[in-house]
């Protein structure tokens, strides 16, 4: 009932103009995602934003928008016909967030990783890209959010370390179920990629933190045997010639971190990938194969010595008055922590 000063009447055009903005990119085609100064909330105007929107596209196709934002958590759901895409974060008070560079070298693996099951997937470039767009805005929300101790008092820089230095997060993006094939309608077609991250933290005298980052993959397509031609298949025999395939791929990278009275005790880092494809094939809609293809790769790391050296040399730079080379040094190290989807890329 009261009356709105300047400042918060510019806040709320500003909000205003950001959600036509995010409207009209998700009815454009192809869409896109544009939440603008939605995700830049002035904690000084406002506590929380929920936004729910019913969307027409432009080929008339209905489309639900869902976001809330507030000082702990954020959410975001598109469903349309394309598919669905979810996310949720957890802040935990800010406690867990690294510096920009950090921040941005680990949105960076995570698109690349995006990519990359989209490609192996065979997932709609469309729809990975809505994807990708909501994890790197979100994420921005973090760029300014101050770094208050909150539950996690305990740590500080150095208990960071091997930390990504986001946001704890669970998302997904999936695809509808089809069924193209009327002669197999067991043969569908689908894409369903999961993604989260993980971080507990034990405090006291005896402090542990352990982060984990995790991601699934599940798909199947059709494919003709010429790339050129579209596949069109029928109950007649002769349209049933085509390759039948299905992926199941699984990653994940803990990193686990011990200090006792303030001094790191252990520094450990897992990776582990595995990536699964069955290929059967059809001529006439006879099988004439059905094969099977795996591989997998994984990697134990104790970088207790390495970081304990780094952290050496820090200190005596900073004894001298040096730039602090520490997070730089920890940016070149950092695909030994960040998860990785394809097994060839776990270094050894």
């Amino acid at each position: 009932g009261g009356t709105l000063s300047a400042k918060e009447l510019d806040g709320l055009a500003a909000l205003a103009n950001s959600f036509q903005s995010a409207i009209n990119g998700l009815t454009q085609e192809p869409p896109s995602l544009q939440l603008g100064a939605l995700v830049k909330l002035d904690p000084n105007l406002f506590t929380g934003l929920q936004l729910d929107a019913q969307l027409v596209t432009s080929s008339g196709e209905r489309q639900t928008f869902e976001l809330r934002l507030d000082d702990q958590t954020r959410s975001l759901k598109l469903l349309g016909p394309g598919g669905e895409v979810k996310m949720n974060f957890d802040t935990q008070g800010g406690a867990l967030l690294g510096n920009q560079a950090m921040r941005q070298a680990a949105v960076a693996n995570y698109l690349t990783q995006f990519d990359a099951a989209q490609q192996r997937g065979h997932g709609d470039e469309h729809l990975m890209s809505l994807f990708k767009d909501a994890f790197s805005q979100l994420n921005s929300v973090d760029d300014d959010r101050p770094r208050t101790a909150g539950a996690a008092a305990a740590l500080n820089r150095n208990s960071r370390l091997l930390l990504n230095g986001l946001a704890d997060f669970n998302a997904s993006v999936s695809q509808p179920t089809l069924q193209p094939n009327p002669v197999k309608p067991e043969e569908a077609d689908y894409f369903s990629y999961q993604v989260s991250q993980a971080t507990q933290i034990n405090g006291g005298p005896h402090l542990s933190v352990e982060q984990q980052q995790q991601a699934s993959l599940k798909a199947a397509w059709h494919q003709g045997f010429n790339p050129l031609v579209a596949l069109q298949l029928t109950r007649d025999s002769e349209s049933q010639n085509y390759r039948y395939h299905e992926v199941d791929d699984q990653s994940n990278s803990t990193t686990r971190l011990g200090f006792r009275n303030g001094v790191l005790t252990e520094a450990r880092v897992s990776q582990q990938a595995s990536q699964t494809e069955r290929v059967r094939s059809y001529q006439n809609g006879i099988e004439i194969s059905d094969v099977d293809k795996h591989f997998s790769n994984s990697k134990d790391r104790d970088l207790l010595g390495v970081l304990d050296a780094l952290l050496r040399k820090d200190s005596e730079a900073q004894r001298i008055g040096a730039q602090s080379a520490l997070e730089q040094q920890l940016l070149g190290l950092s695909q030994l922590w960040l998860l990785q989807s394809n097994p060839a890329q776990i270094k050894h």
